[in-house]
Parts: C-alpha cells; structure tokens; sequence
C-alpha cells in the first residue's frame, strides 16, 4: 500500500513568521542563451553593415535565440521574485504576477502529487489559491544537479497542513487530499 508524504503528519509547536522562497535557479542556460544571441545578432549587423543580404533562416534563427533568451530571463525573474510567508494568522503567497493571502481558517483542502523527486503542493481556499513544488535536487549521469522548487517546502506544507486543521490525508487517484476538518466560521 502507498504511504502518504512523510510531511503530512501532525507536528507541536508553531514555526513562527517564517519566509520561504525558491533555490536560486542556475543561470547557465539563461547566459548561454543571451551569448547565443547576441553573437548572432552581432554577426547579422555586421553582414548587414557590409551591405549583403540576410538569410531568412539566420533571421528566424535570431528571432528564435531572442525568443528563448527572453523567455528564460522571464522565468527566472518569476522564481526569484517569488515568496511565501507564513505568520500566526494566514499564509501569504506573493509572486509577480498574483498575490494570495490565506487566513488558516479559510484554508478548505491541500492536494499534494508526487513530481518526478519533489512534490507539487496546492493550497486552495475559499478566499483564493497557490501551488508551489518542494525542493528536490535533480541531476544528470554527468554529476551536474541543479535545485528546484522552494527551499525549506515539505515544512511548509507540514506547517500549512498543521496550522489549517487539515484532515488525514485520502488518496485520490495519483494526488493525495487533506480536507479541512471542521467548518471554518463566517
């Protein structure tokens, strides 16, 4: 029989005020790709300069290099600027582009789902909702691994399942689901 996540159990104490965000993603590939683009841009101006003629596929090519760069930039962006806090009264969830502010008793369910080596945890509430995944280190035959999802997420997935009452957690297909044990008060 499966087992549910080792996090998902009932712990004492509270943890406090406390701030969790991303591993800092590996720049690399983001440096990498803007070298990529910049080279060829270089190398487009320059052809351009002399006064000969372009190909399309070297055009395509810069737009598609610029395409990735931008889009890699982005989602660093995104995981840098992310944060979860969590206080006596809620769980704050602040991104960029949305921002979640969860009382622990509004709190209704968390479904957590196993991810390749981590896990992706969604706290829904009727006031709003956030996922996040837990930190887990992926690698390659090579001995490269990089870290990815919030540093510190399994405690805070306890911490959130232990300060909102959840349920016992029930699978459901892949996904396991702890519902909110009482009615929460209006």
């Amino acid at each position: 029989m499966l087992l549910p996540p080792d996090f998902l159990t009932r712990t004492q104490g509270r943890p406090g005020e406390v701030s969790y965000r991303p591993f800092a993603p590996n720049r690399r590939g983001e440096r990498v790709a803007w070298a990529c683009t910049g080279f060829l841009g270089v190398t487009v101006g320059v052809i351009l300069w002399r006064g000969a003629s372009v190909s399309i596929f070297a055009l395509v090519l810069l737009l598609f290099f610029l395409l990735a760069s931008l889009l890699i930039s982005y989602g660093n962006w995104m995981d840098t600027s992310l944060e979860i806090f969590t206080t006596a009264q809620h769980v704050l969830y602040r991104s960029p582009l949305r921002k979640a502010k969860l009382a622990w008793d509004v709190i209704a369910e968390m479904r957590v789902v196993k991810v390749g080596k981590g896990w992706r945890v969604a706290v829904i509430g009727h006031e709003g909702y956030f996922t996040f995944r837990t930190g887990c280190e992926l690698g390659d035959r090579s001995g490269q691994s990089m870290r990815i999802g919030i540093d510190g997420g399994k405690r805070l997935a306890a911490h959130i399942y232990n300060e909102a009452q959840l349920s016992t957690p029930v699978r459901d297909g892949e996904m396991w689901v702890c519902r909110r044990e009482q009615p929460a008060l209006d």
